[in-house]
């Protein structure tokens, strides 16, 4: 197993920060790295981990899997969060704000009233979605809605005696959809449960071609009418910081899973300007990584797959900007060793993983089938993109409200408890 995806919740950090497996080839992870993206409040927090009854030994007997927190989570934290605290230290982006959301505030607040709702299904015929608490997606899909029907808008707030928008407040709203539209649609692909795109090996791409839109956002100022340049500089600040070790490409586990995905191999690796290791480096590492391996069968992958979709939602061009991820602490000298000590030698691909990753690399195929045809790399794939990059499925499907509720089912064994989860997993894809 190569690691496990959970939602950021603190009790989860204590768990795998003391039981986590230990490598001592693997780096110390900082403090503030990618994953780090809430604060423990130890006072308040319960401590699960304390048990006076367990010594030293029977403790050490308890391994977890490497940890990986929700990078979902963590793009919400910068829509959310990180929004939050540039309005508070921007007056004007906040005056801004609070006069155009609290418009829209208003008129969501009317769609929730029978009398009001009625009104605005025969005026835009259809009724207006409500932000919800948990997903921030929800506010920027309410928000784009309400710009939708921009024309009929003044009507609206007429029939529903409520002061319409004024011209600025539509500018900003705006300008606030085009610079999160990025960040909502990388949202959207890493949390869904398509069958071919949901590999751990489709989060470093995702953020590349996330950060190389922001900088080109940002490179182009006069896209933007009301505020919208401060916001794009946001988003890319919190990028660089909360995903540092990502885009440094300093996690070995996302970037062979990156690779191993026929869609892109190194297709993004050009953007990255200050990356951590080489081509050469990565090639070494899956070589390393098959010697590894196991006889263990693994089932066929599906041969269905829709690359087109996928090339349109994808940036990996360089002609204006490239990414600039800050360096960590120890990386320059990490680079060094590993270019010294790690690269494969390109006369020496004699041996049959060399042969067959070379192969692999100059397949110009796309589609994800065609990894089945490589035996040795398609372990390697299944191994390291078995990782969602997203935790967001496995909520859903622990999702137990609806299994254990019931007045006779509180008493299920851990069988049958397996059974409805398995059957409640399945029912979309069957029925």
């Amino acid at each position: 197993m190569v690691g496990t995806i959970t939602d950021n919740g603190s009790n989860f950090v204590k768990v795998f920060e003391q039981y986590h497996i230990t490598n001592d080839e693997e780096e110390a992870i900082n403090a503030d790295d990618i994953f780090q993206v809430i604060n423990i409040n130890e006072e308040k927090d319960t401590e699960l981990l304390e048990n006076d009854d367990m010594d030293v030994d029977s403790a050490e007997q308890f391994t977890l899997p490497k940890h990986f927190r929700c990078a979902s989570h963590t793009l919400n934290l910068i829509a959310t969060t990180d929004y939050k605290n540039l309005i508070k230290e921007n007056a004007v982006l906040r005056k801004r704000h609070t006069a155009a959301f609290q418009k829209c505030n208003l008129l969501w607040n009317k769609a929730n009233r029978p009398k009001s709702n009625e009104i605005i299904q025969n005026i835009l015929g259809h009724t207006l979605s409500r932000p919800g608490i948990t997903r921030w997606n929800s506010l920027y899909d309410s928000v784009k809605q309400i710009l939708k029907e921009k024309v009929k808008l003044n009507t609206l707030f007429k029939k529903l005696e409520l002061e319409p928008f004024k011209g600025t407040e539509l500018l900003f709203l705006e300008d606030y959809c085009m610079v999160m539209e990025p960040l909502a649609h990388t949202l959207d692909f890493l949390q869904g449960e398509h069958a071919n795109n949901s590999f751990f090996g489709f989060l470093l791409p995702s953020l590349l071609s996330l950060i190389n839109k922001y900088e080109k956002k940002v490179a182009v100022r006069t896209t933007y009418k009301y505020g919208g340049e401060y916001i794009a500089k946001m988003c890319l600040d919190n990028l660089r910081r909360r995903f540092a070790d990502i885009l440094s490409l300093n996690c070995k586990e996302v970037v062979i899973a990156a690779v191993l995905i026929p869609q892109f191999k190194f297709r993004w690796y050009n953007i990255v300007k200050y990356p951590t290791y080489t081509k050469e480096d990565i090639k070494k590492f899956i070589i390393d990584a098959a010697r590894d391996l196991d006889d263990s069968n693994y089932d066929f992958l599906s041969d269905e797959s829709d690359t087109t979709n996928l090339d349109q939602f994808f940036d990996f061009s360089d002609d204006k900007v490239k990414v600039q991820p800050p360096i960590l602490n120890n990386d320059s000298e990490m680079a060094r060793n590993s270019s010294q000590s790690s690269s494969v030698p390109k006369s020496k691909t004699s041996s049959k993983i060399e042969l067959e990753l070379l192969r692999y690399l100059e397949d110009k195929r796309n589609n994800i089938h065609i990894i089945n045809e490589y035996p040795t790399l398609k372990k390697i794939f299944i191994k390291f993109n078995t990782c969602l990059p997203s935790s967001g499925a496995v909520e859903r499907l622990f999702s137990f409200a609806g299994i254990i509720d019931a007045p006779r089912r509180n008493g299920l064994t851990d069988e049958n408890f397996e059974i409805l989860v398995l059957c409640k997993a399945n029912q979309k894809k069957y029925f």
